[in-house]
């Protein structure tokens, strides 16, 4: 028996009918076609840079491909659609943060603690930085000073700290400031032992550090290799890292469950996509729990740099600046990688005056902005329920996220040329679709081989990565992502 899912083609279908997508509190509301993927933003209207955390609320029951993060994408039905986010909220009380020296292994550390607001604390995060930008991750200041409010929301406690090569300098001369990977010997690596040294002292300090916390850990760039050797070495509870995909072998024998938050497009040459995926694979393939996200390219929008310099009206000038040199198309896409981008803005002070007029530490945080909407290698905060809601319960299915689904359903080869097989054993369980990478959903010729097996010719489709999405009984989602090649 052949099955046709009519979401779009496997080259996406042109739908003539016009239906109208309305937001209250967010940014994204207009006319749309059926079929079109559509990213829509919470409005942060409480507190400077920070995302709200309350779920979006939506005329149409399950249309939100991540209905808990504060940007999110819907594919447009045949009917129209309203969106609401969160109404505004007074303004946060500040965080507890603790800032002081703690003698490390050899030197004294830099850290920085964040306490949750409530007194029942759940965990205690281990936030790394890509070591050649630290404290900035990646000069995304406001991404990840979001992400640490929405943990201490949730009662996580924060911990920063540098790599040793941050406080004494570059030891192996290659030019970078990096965290220590090696491996073979643990007892030398001076960023592991730096990790116990200071850990042990706040536990015995007035840190109000409790040493019977699961502890998590958090990285960004090289940061996240060190975070998955640390999360070993030390038995942690769980791992994300962002755009870096670790060393290959630690995942043929970790049991810690691990998350990786890549950049579609990331420009670091050092990072590799493919690598990061196929770790998660090997994790996935030994029974551990493990997520693969990619983050995708979104347009910009007049108020999206408020996440970095705090002020609306300068906001829109950034924004307005930018498509007055034609450097958006329509509906706010950048047209130029960020590479580009910047050369231009930078070397251009009379088109780009409110650019220009930024301070040291505005402009470096607005062009990561840049960098984020771009899908290129920087911090990102669009995932950070999914993220916190996978090192709280890494096993936990949530809509289009959770790359580990029931185990008993199996999608195979993958990677694959193009006829992928899917095996639902469960009948509660159903095919709902293939979605792509950008949140378009795919028609292609589905056959039903019996009950439980279902073969899908992709054979057309470019390769990529790619998801396919089943639905239960009770209206779950889950997701498996699978790569064409």
């Amino acid at each position: 028996m052949i099955i046709v899912f009519a979401f779009a083609s496997c080259i996406p279908v042109a739908m003539s009918q016009s239906v109208q997508l309305t937001v209250i509190n967010g940014t994204g509301a207009g006319w749309y076609d059926e079929g079109d993927t559509v990213h829509i933003f919470q409005d942060i209207k409480f507190a400077c840079g920070f995302s709200s955390h309350i779920p979006w609320v939506s005329s149409y029951p399950d249309i939100l491909l991540e209905p808990n993060e504060w940007h999110t994408r819907l594919v447009m039905p045949s009917a129209d659609v309203t969106v609401e986010g969160s109404e505004e909220i007074p303004a946060i009380v500040p965080p507890d943060v603790g800032f002081g020296y703690i003698p490390g292994y050899n030197e004294i550390k830099p850290i920085r603690i964040w306490y949750p607001y409530s007194s029942s604390t759940i965990g205690l995060i281990w936030l790394f930085d890509d070591a050649q930008f630290v404290g900035s991750g990646q000069n995304c200041t406001g991404e990840q000073t979001d992400f640490i409010y929405q943990a201490i929301v949730r009662g996580f406690v924060v911990i920063q700290m540098d790599a040793e090569e941050v406080t004494i300098g570059d030891q192996d001369g290659d030019g970078r400031l990096e965290w220590d990977i090696q491996m073979t010997n643990p007892e030398l690596n001076i960023d592991l032992q730096n990790i116990k040294v200071v850990r042990d002292s706040l536990i015995k300090s007035q840190w109000k550090i409790n040493s019977e916390w699961p502890q998590y850990t958090v990285g960004m760039g090289n940061g996240g290799s060190f975070a998955s050797l640390a999360a070993i070495v030390y038995d942690w509870s769980a791992v994300v890292s962002f755009c870096e995909e670790g060393e290959a072998v630690l995942f043929q024998e970790t049991t810690v469950p691990t998350r990786w938050n890549m950049a579609r497009y990331d420009q670091d040459t050092m990072v590799s996509n493919s690598q990061a995926y196929a770790n998660y694979q090997a994790l996935v393939n030994r029974g551990i729990c493990a997520a693969y996200w990619e983050q995708e390219r979104s347009p910009l929008y007049r108020e999206r740099f408020e996440r970095a310099i705090c002020d609306e009206e300068q906001s829109a000038a950034l924004y307005q600046e930018l498509e007055d040199n034609n450097q958006l198309s329509d509906g706010g896409w950048i047209k130029e990688s960020f590479e580009q981008l910047e050369e231009e803005i930078l070397g251009n002070p009379t088109v780009y005056p409110t650019w220009h007029s930024l301070s040291i530490y505005e402009l470096p945080s607005s062009l990561c902005q840049l960098k984020v909407t771009m899908a290129e290698h920087a911090f990102y905060a669009d995932r950070n329920q999914a993220t916190l809601d996978f090192l709280i319960d890494p096993c936990m299915a949530s809509p289009i996220d959770q790359a580990n689904t029931a185990k008993a359903i199996s999608v195979f080869p993958n990677p694959s040329a193009g006829q992928i097989w899917v095996d639902i054993p469960d009948e509660s369980w159903h095919l709902r679709g293939v979605v792509s990478a950008l949140g378009q959903w795919i028609l292609c010729e589905v056959e039903r081989i019996d009950t439980k097996l279902l073969q899908i010719n992709m054979r057309s489709r470019v390769p990529g990565l790619y998801h396919v999405l089943l639905q239960s009984n009770k209206g779950d989602l889950q997701s498996i992502p699978i790569v064409l090649k």
